[in-house]
């Protein structure tokens, strides 16, 4: 937005930023009736540094033109529009102190100015503007929330990740309240753009927060977040299998919750299986190894035969393990899985099978060996020709 049209044209373009900045910055807030919300410069002096903090042609020189403004001019109405160019500078500089203390400053300052501009009017539903005005407020907040997580993110602090992640989810809230509040008009193109990015911006905050859940094993948040993200984006296939995954490892107890619980998992192990295939042979996928896309489909089809083995639909587990097992058909985990499925549909040579090719794989995998002997046992009577099963079964893997 050009804003080099007079001073009385330097009109509250919010530039997203509310927490705390010193007390000698405070902006002696005045009032003009005229124009509410408008910022209201006291000489041409102050707005002609206020745009040499623009015209400053390297970061450096940026930041002693906000550093001269705030000396020179403590009381002006600029103040939270210089504080923001100078997070802006710091985020580009890198240095995570300095991005967190003037995302703060300059968050402060925006909503301290707001809400004193406020304070003068008695009738906000006289304030045809206040839609817009608000809404850049919010959307320009949730831009710092956001460097705010990167720069968490980095020093690996997941609870301050999620904590302003969440803070952002907040201000895009009452962003996209807000713009249902803005006129239509002419604007219709301008204002879909702008539900679109909202969009995109929560998506960014909901997996951030999702993530953040994964990385403390929180199985709870993850499930909660990622429902959040399908509400929006139904196909997202990440979140498909993060958040089936995570159902079937931390399921309730035992009950009719544990029945829904395990019921909406496989819906979304399924739906994400329905989403891999078609990727994986698609463009899209053009930048994972073989060995990526043979892991991704591991991992659907393990949780659809998970979901359907806690369901006890044993045929539908053993064919979703079968699947597993054709991506990667030296998965010992799966092969043992497959066995104890077929075992529970009465399939014991299917069972004998995959329990001998989970022993194979994997001689060391002391449960699976006593589940073979014992099946073995119950089958042939005694263990006579075990060890030549196990190598027979071997040899087959992968044929």
């Amino acid at each position: 937005m050009n804003m080099r049209n007079g001073i009385a044209a330097v009109i509250f373009v919010i530039f997203c930023v509310p927490t705390v900045f010193s007390a000698q910055r405070r902006a002696v807030i005045r009032y003009d009736p005229q124009a509410p919300l408008s910022v209201l410069p006291q000489s041409e002096d102050e707005i002609n540094a206020y745009y040499a903090i623009g015209d400053a042609p390297t970061l450096d020189r940026k930041i002693r033109s906000i550093n001269d403004f705030l000396a020179d001019y403590s009381g002006s109405e600029l103040t939270h529009l210089v504080l923001r160019p100078r997070w802006q500078v710091r985020y580009e500089q890198g240095d995570p102190e300095e991005i967190i203390e003037s995302g703060h400053e300059a968050l402060e300052a925006q909503e301290y100015f707001f809400e004193s501009k406020m304070g003068f009017i008695d009738d906000p539903s006289q304030l045809p503007e206040l839609p817009s005005v608000r809404f850049d407020l919010v959307s320009q907040a949730a831009t710092i929330y956001r460097s705010f997580v990167e720069v968490y993110s980095q020093l690996d602090d997941f609870e301050q990740v999620i904590e302003n992640a969440e803070l952002g989810l907040d201000a895009l809230a009452e962003a996209r309240d807000l713009l249902s509040e803005l006129r239509e008009d002419d604007r219709s193109v301008e204002l879909d753009q702008m539900r679109e990015e909202n969009t995109q911006f929560q998506l960014f905050f909901l997996d951030t927060v999702l993530s953040g859940h994964q990385s403390t094993d929180n199985g709870v948040g993850i499930v909660e977040y990622g429902e959040r993200i399908l509400e929006i984006a139904p196909n997202d296939l990440q979140t498909l299998m993060t958040i089936s995954m995570a159902m079937v490892q931390q399921p309730p107890a035992a009950g009719e919750e544990f029945d829904r619980h395990m019921a909406q998992a496989l819906q979304y192990a399924q739906s994400a299986v329905e989403q891999l295939e078609p990727f994986l042979a698609g463009p899209d996928s053009s930048h994972l190894t073989e060995e990526q896309k043979a892991d991704a489909l591991v991992q659907a089809w393990s949780t659809v035969g998970i979901a359907h083995f806690q369901l006890e639909d044993w045929g539908a587990a053993a064919q979703a393990y079968g699947s597993a097992l054709e991506a990667r058909p030296a998965r010992s985990d799966i092969y043992y899985m497959l066995g104890l499925a077929s075992n529970n549909n009465q399939d014991l040579e299917g069972a004998l099978s995959a329990l001998a090719r989970a022993v194979f794989l994997d001689p060391e995998q002391a449960q699976a060996r006593e589940d073979l002997e014992n099946l073995y046992r119950f089958t042939n009577g005694s263990l006579d020709g075990l060890d030549e099963l196990i190598a027979e079964e071997g040899a087959n893997i992968g044929g």
